[in-house]
């Protein structure tokens, strides 16, 4: 994720059901949002400070672990590496994969959902910050390039139809998506993260917060 980050401390939660739906919807997101927008298609009042609502979002920590081992379980098929005695030994130039614990860490402090959230418009950009950290500045209808944690970055944000989407496509095969936008029928800010690079494979995160008053 870029590392804005609208990304931390979660407690851990049950999965529902409508998780695959949105899921489903967002990685159609990933062709059909090269081009967004500058203005929503309808109003949408995604500003203002929010909290996460646990019960109603995915277990990240959960989901995460599951991608992670299923990457895991994934590459260390296509290595194939012989054994020597009781010790597996890679191939000539190849170096084993990184130990899914390790992948958990590094990946868990840059993508776990925030707590508390703060957005708001300042001079044409949204300002989105999570658990107090310093706001990131997003453009809508603008590009930009950024060196974070995760490497170097092309950052696209702005709107696809009412959702506010941050799009970042880092060196190699990595992209992450993230989208911000209103439940309707309840009024909460559902936050949507999708990454998809040869670490995780495929990753999909719905996080949703109600308001502070």
């Amino acid at each position: 994720m870029i590392n804005f980050n609208p990304l931390r401390r979660p407690r851990p939660t049950p999965l529902r059901a409508g998780t695959a739906l949105l899921a489903s919807a967002l990685l159609g997101s990933f062709a059909a949002c090269s081009h967004l927008s500058e203005t929503p298609s309808h109003a949408a009042s995604i500003t203002g400070d929010w909290v996460i609502d646990p019960a109603a979002s995915d277990d990240f920590d959960a989901l995460l672990k599951q991608a992670i081992a299923a990457q895991d379980q994934k590459m260390r098929k296509r290595m194939r590496a012989p054994l020597v005695g009781e010790h597996e030994v890679p191939p000539l130039g190849l170096l084993p994969p990184e130990e899914p614990e390790l992948v958990n860490q590094r990946l868990a402090e840059q993508l776990r959902p925030a707590s508390t959230l703060k957005l708001g418009w300042l001079d044409g950009t949204l300002q989105i910050s999570g658990d107090g950290e310093p706001a990131r500045s997003f453009f809508p209808g603008r590009s930009a390039s950024r060196i974070d944690v995760a490497g170097t970055g092309q950052i696209s944000a702005g709107w696809d139809g009412d959702r506010f989407v941050v799009r970042t496509k880092y060196a190699g095969s990595e992209l992450r998506l993230q989208g911000f936008g209103i439940d309707p029928a309840s009024g909460r800010l559902v936050v949507t993260l999708s990454v998809k690079s040869d670490t995780l494979n495929k990753l999909d995160v719905t996080t949703r917060y109600r308001r502070v008053d």
